[in-house]
């Protein structure tokens, strides 16, 4: 079994990360500007015998977003988890959004969610049925939201809508 987290530096996914290795997993822990708390990471899912990698893209830039699922499978063979974790959360109100707050939400929250979730459906295994002909889950994948999607505050409009 194998995933990929995003964001797996810090925090939740850092977190979420160091739970799949300890039920199994070989983790690939993507980072963007976390690179020293990502290698801690990958170190210490070494340590459980686990194998792991970091792995760097900026999800702002849709090519280095297209190169992580290869990435990952290129160092740990197809992945089995999605875990869409890394986010950008940056204050904005519906008076001081910019364009660029805009584009920098949009790319990081919800195009590169599902640029990673094509790639990782491309890379799946073929679904298998069991023995009563239904069918099998090949892949997991898990997307990220915050709670302040269910109580959505003015100062963060351009995160609230990706």
């Amino acid at each position: 079994m194998t995933a990929l987290v995003t964001g797996a530096g810090k925090r939740l996914g850092r977190a979420m990360a160091l739970y799949l290795a300890r039920r199994g997993h070989d983790v690939a822990v993507h980072h963007a500007a976390s690179r020293d708390e990502a290698e801690a990471v990958a170190a210490e899912i070494r340590a459980m015998g686990r194998k792991a990698v970091t792995l760097r893209a900026d999800l702002l830039v849709e090519a280095e977003t297209e190169g992580l699922i290869p990435a990952a499978t290129a160092a740990l063979g197809p992945l089995t988890v999605l875990v869409n974790n890394a986010s950008i959360f940056e204050y904005d109100r519906i008076d001081t959004a910019t364009r660029k707050s805009w584009d920098r939400h949009i790319e990081s929250n919800l195009r590169a969610p599902y640029v990673l979730t094509q790639a990782f459906a491309r890379q799946c295994p073929p679904a298998r049925t069991d023995e009563n002909g239904e069918p099998l889950a090949q892949g997991l994948i898990v997307n990220m939201i915050d709670k302040r999607i269910l109580k959505i505050t003015p100062e963060c409009s351009s995160y609230a809508i990706a």
